[in-house]
């Protein structure tokens, strides 16, 4: 999962992309009017998956596997379910954060083969302790690498997501309590400010005494961590210039234009079912069918 500031940065292009339309190869004017009409839900959408990962409680984590397909009961579902939902909503709120969410979905589709790669995730195998602290540190850096400058921590606060009445639907049905979203939004909200800065950063790496305590997966949370990577910036050999080397050879620009293809293919898809071009058997055929995360 590319970190909240990469996802809202993605959906910030994608909103570019609706200020001149034929530049951009787009033809959806249901969406790219959705979009520019109200872009503070579009972004909301785009993190929303990844906040409940910071929820205090299993329940709350929970809500993050179904948004990314990967909860065993209701597997693929929530791709399809919301934009349903927010097919007789008038104001277009519910429908902009569901293109929103479904940015997030293209993103992480295109994005995590290659930082699973990067990390040593194989296929099929579970993520082991150090994979998920490189996949950490991919994210971290792409983060700095495409988005040095761009922090958007008002689109986090967790208040515009009372608004949306798809997510609070949704949550209910997965068990979690009215107050849930509020949590989790709150807490990613804490955690994006605090990695930005170094005196957490400080603290975090004073209490990292690997084996007996192993905190690398928040050292490679926080931007600091960067400076202690010469291969990062400088090119310099040091434990991990094989890792920095991979890291650099990636085509990143082409992965984001890959990303942008496949979330105006699912914009298309939701404009067609909102303006009942597609049936939902049609509508859900045609949506990923495959976990995002």
């Amino acid at each position: 999962m590319p970190k909240e500031n990469t996802h809202l940065w993605f959906a910030r292009r994608l909103w570019k992309q609706t200020r001149n339309p034929s530049k951009n190869a787009v033809a959806d004017h249901f969406s790219t009017d959705l979009i520019q009409a109200h872009p503070l839900f579009f972004s909301l959408g785009s993190i929303i998956p990844d906040a409940f990962f910071y929820h205090p409680l299993s329940r709350g984590r929970r809500m993050a596997r179904v948004l990314h397909g990967s909860d065993p009961r209701t597997r693929t579902e929530s791709f399809g379910r919301m934009a349903a939902w927010a097919r007789e909503e008038k104001s277009g709120r519910d429908k902009a954060f569901v293109l929103g969410y479904l940015s997030h979905v293209a993103l992480d589709r295109v994005m995590h083969p290659v930082v699973d790669a990067l990390s040593g995730k194989r296929p099929g195998q579970a993520s082991t302790g150090q994979s998920i602290a490189l996949h950490r540190l991919v994210e971290t850096a792409l983060d700095q690498q495409i988005n040095r400058c761009c922090h958007y921590p008002r689109i986090i606060w967790p208040y515009p997501a009372k608004r949306v009445s798809v997510l609070h639907r949704l949550a209910e049905e997965v068990g979690l309590r009215r107050d849930d979203v509020h949590a989790a939004l709150s807490v990613q909200l804490l955690v994006n400010r605090l990695v930005q800065g170094r005196a957490a950063y400080a603290l975090v790496r004073a209490l990292h005494h690997p084996p007996v305590l192993d905190l690398s997966v928040l050292l490679n949370l926080c931007y600091a961590q960067l400076d202690r990577e010469p291969g990062f910036t400088s090119g310099k050999r040091n434990g991990r210039t094989e890792f920095w080397r991979d890291f650099h050879a990636v085509n990143w620009s082409r992965l984001f234009e890959r990303a942008d293809l496949e979330a105006w293919r699912l914009f298309d898809l939701c404009s067609e079912y909102w303006v009942n071009r597609l049936n939902e058997s049609e509508f859900r055929r045609d949506l990923p069918q495959k976990p995002c995360d």
